[in-house]
């Protein structure tokens, strides 16, 4: 499939220019996003009938990726020109309750109102049978990023970083309500609600190579009906 003009506002800059979407970080946040579902089914040893919904897929990358090694993944999106296999919003997915064992949405929360992320989360709560993955942005700055590795020693790393003081610029509908280092919305206060949803928060990281994606590996607490 050839991405152009004619296919998403996204990808109206073509692929070979260096403006394009899907620049160095992108790609290293579409791997993260791989390897949380990796790590799922590692954790259930394997189980082949394990099955994903990706929300907010864009072009298909990962869902693709996840198809050729033999994932069962489904999509939802509200644009249809995506074509995904649900067509709808987050904030009422149009599934059964414990439909999926996996549920991703990266970068896509931070486009609702905070109150909207709320009822977002007790959606994926609701049709996801055990994890979700979860990342959003971070505009902190980085002060101190350090990184070593000595001959038979674990690896050290250590990063120092500090909020911004501008406030989140008022956006349209659909571009960024809030991101994670503005005035009043902390890491903690976005893991919160979360936690308030049922999740458990089995890790959250920030990758070295792409500061800016906060991730969130959660895992649901109640048992299935």
């Amino acid at each position: 499939m050839i991405y152009n003009a004619g296919m998403t506002d996204v990808y109206s800059v073509p692929f070979w220019s260096s403006k394009f979407y899907d620049h160095k970080a992108r790609w290293l946040n579409y791997f993260t996003q791989i390897r949380a579902v990796a790590k799922a089914i590692s954790i259930e040893r394997g189980n082949s009938s394990f099955s994903v919904l990706e929300i907010g897929p864009s072009h298909g990358l990962v869902t693709e990726y996840l198809r050729k090694f033999g994932v069962s993944v489904k999509t939802l999106d509200r644009k249809k020109e995506y074509n995904p296999d649900y067509l709808g919003s987050v904030t009422s997915i149009p599934c059964h309750d414990n439909t999926f064992d996996f549920v991703l949405a990266s970068e896509i929360l931070e486009h609702l109102t905070f109150e909207e992320y709320k009822k977002a989360l007790t959606e994926i709560f609701r049709v996801t049978r055990k994890y979700a993955f979860i990342t959003v942005p971070d505009v902190r700055h980085t002060l101190i990023d350090l990184y070593i590795k000595l001959p038979l020693l674990p690896s050290l790393a250590f990063s120092l970083r500090f909020p911004t003081r501008k406030q989140m610029p008022k956006l349209p509908i659909g571009a960024h309500q809030w991101e994670i280092g503005r005035p009043g919305m902390s890491a903690k206060k976005v893991s919160a609600e979360m936690k308030n949803t049922g999740f458990i928060v089995i890790d959250e990281f920030v990758n070295r190579d792409t500061p800016r994606n906060h991730c969130f590996y959660l895992k649901k607490t109640v048992k299935n009906s």
